[in-house]
């Protein structure tokens, strides 16, 4: 891999020479937005016919993406990758267009959150990795009169944390400045932007060890202005968690901090009051246990893109999140959710339904989890489909396998067998040992098959596969066929 980075180092000035009339309006077009589709990407690195560059287009992405020089934005489950983001080319930053938003009657702003770096010169390169990382891990927010490029720009973004709460993100020079903001007629709870302000220092570690500068210190100040001005006079955060009311002055003058806005960001909210959060509003038919990984596979189809949010609201360690989306890059958002969700409860068994239902109701998803639990396996998922009552009885065999594995996606294949009642340990066994995905899934149908025996009925593979979207009326074409 050093081998094909280092060549595309000394060829990459051959990129913009021998180019199309096309391949000159894309080249263009990317200098001036900072947007690089997936398509001009591939037809430049086809052009270096005597290297390994797009043979190994994926992996070379991945590890690009994993350096932070350039980011897939998080995409809807349907939305295919089509442009990378590249932070060093995106467009300056004009904080100011986003003033009149934070200035809605509307809108409520914690206080001014400033990560200042004890240097005085922090390279421009630790900027543009920060942004990338957070464009692909939160969408760009919506406004209307706005489009994307109002909202990410070289070292400022505005992102959608979740479906009621929005992030600005403004680096200049030593130091980044953050303010979370909603429309909500409530004031700020206390606690509300420790998990975010953990988050950043997790991304902000990350991206200072990957580029050998793990020795740089930085501190918390507050303030009363999210973009940067001359004369400014910030306070230090751990002053305020000593002395109530003291001045600061931005760019729009000078207003008195308090005790109440160090809190917003560093007071954790306790145990006790996580557990009144947890019962009040929640139903209370809830399960009182941990639980199991075919539950979580199904609870993972309602998480969606916000489920980093969601992690956080869990206080499920970012980096087992980060892992597990890492190592399975390529197929459904489900997979990595749900493997993040047993691991973290495999570490925290005393938690369960009701701390799920909590995250979920913070990040404005308003799902009853009862309901989630309840619809699958019912009989009438499989009512929009022309199956005989003959055929749903039938028990599968092993013969049947090679022509079930065609239609099982490998997208999704590791929550469909979870749903079929195979363990997690025993799937994770065979994706180490098989040597490919097809493999995978001929193997854990064939075990399927030999541990239910002739409980292993046509109907409860298409009851999984109901629950994963994947082809039933072709999967049953074909059994009418050659069964």
């Amino acid at each position: 891999m050093d081998h094909i980075c280092l060549q595309m180092h000394h060829h990459k000035s051959k990129y913009k020479t021998n180019l199309s009339i096309k391949e000159k309006e894309d080249w263009k077009a990317y200098e001036e937005s900072g947007e690089l589709p997936v398509e001009v990407m591939e037809s430049l690195f086809e052009k270096e016919t005597d290297q390994q560059f797009i043979e190994k287009f994926q992996f070379i992405c991945i590890v690009m993406e994993t350096l932070g020089l350039i980011s897939s934005p998080l995409l809807d489950s349907e939305e295919e990758l089509e442009i990378y983001i590249v932070p060093c080319m995106l467009r300056a930053a004009i904080p100011s267009r986003i003033q009149p938003i934070l200035d809605k009657p509307s809108t409520v702003k914690t206080p001014v959150l400033c990560v200042k770096f004890d240097k005085d010169f922090i390279p421009q390169a630790i900027w543009d990795k920060i942004i990338a990382k957070c464009i692909h891990r939160f969408k760009p927010m919506e406004e209307d009169g706005y489009d994307q490029t109002d909202f990410i720009q070289r070292g400022f973004v505005c992102l959608a944390v979740d479906s009621l709460w929005k992030v600005v993100l403004n680096c200049h020079k030593n130091a980044m400045i953050v303010i979370l903001f909603t429309r909500s007629k409530s004031q700020i709870p206390s606690g509300k932007g420790v998990k975010f302000r953990e988050f950043l220092d997790f991304l902000l570690q990350t991206v200072l060890e990957m580029n050998h500068q793990g020795h740089f210190r930085y501190s918390y100040y507050l303030h009363n202005d999210y973009e940067f001005s001359k004369n400014e006079q910030m306070v230090k955060a751990e002053d305020l968690s000593e002395l109530d009311g003291i001045f600061c002055r931005g760019g729009k003058g000078e207003s008195c901090l308090s005790k109440k806005d160090y809190d917003i960001w560093f007071q954790p909210i306790t145990e006790a009051q996580t557990s009144v959060k947890t019962v009040d509003g929640l139903p209370v038919h809830l399960p009182e246990r941990k639980p199991s990984p075919k539950e979580l596979g199904r609870i993972s189809k309602f998480i969606g893109i916000y489920h980093l949010s969601f992690f956080m609201e869990l206080e499920c360690p970012i980096d087992t999140v980060d892992r597990f989306f890492l190592d399975y890059q390529k197929i459904s958002r489900r997979v990595p959710i749900t493997k993040s969700m047993v691991a973290f409860f495999n570490k925290t068994p005393k938690r369960g339904f009701s701390h799920i239902a909590s995250a979920m109701t913070e990040g404005g998803m308003n799902i009853d989890l009862q309901t989630i639990l309840e619809g699958a396996n019912r009989e009438d998922l499989l009512d929009d489909f022309d199956v005989p009552e003959n055929l749903l009885q039938r028990p599968m065999s092993i013969d049947h396998v090679s022509i079930v594995s065609d239609f099982i996606s490998p997208r999704e294949s590791y929550i469909l067998f979870l749903e079929l009642g195979l363990k997690e340990t025993i799937i994770e066994r065979e994706e180490v040992s098989c040597i490919n995905i097809q493999e995978q899934i001929t193997t854990l149908l064939e075990l399927w098959i030999k541990v239910e025996g002739e409980a292993a009925t046509v109907r409860k593979l298409l009851q999984a596969m109901a629950e994963c979207d994947m082809d039933i009326q072709g999967l049953v074409r074909s059994i009418e066929e050659n069964i």
